[in-house]
């Protein structure tokens, strides 16, 4: 379960620094100037996403919010939605945050998929 964490945490990292590739249309692009998500800010993201995962009633549009009092920081996370892939369950997410109480949305899609040990990770 730790690195499940860590994998989440560099995944929003990375995604919050990494510019798009040229020729891309991204609306949701941020220069390095911009603010980010806190350590703590990333632990809440990370158990809204825990909830979703184990939520064993989970369906299309189910979500989950998450916020900080402490940085101003919020979003929430989003079932989007539900599929079997290679005889295993796997659900989209997208999940917005809104870094240190700013206006501009972050917004990232991921697919989750059980891996055979009973955890939910990230396909890659």
């Amino acid at each position: 379960m730790r690195y499940y964490h860590i994998y989440v945490a560099m995944i929003c990292f990375g995604l919050s620094v990494v510019p798009p590739a040229v020729g891309q249309i991204n609306p949701f692009r941020s220069g390095r100037s911009q603010s980010r998500l806190t350590a703590e800010d990333l632990a809440l993201l990370d158990a809204s996403i825990d909830q979703l995962n184990t939520d064993p009633h989970l369906s299309v549009g189910a979500q989950k919010d998450w916020s900080n009092p402490a940085t101003g920081s919020h979003g929430q996370s989003v079932v989007t939605r539900i599929f079997p892939d290679r005889q295993r369950p796997c659900h989209q997410m997208r999940h917005e945050a809104y870094p240190l109480g700013g206006t501009q949305v972050r917004t990232y899609i991921l697919t989750w998929c059980r891996a055979p040990d009973g955890q939910w990770k990230v396909k890659s």
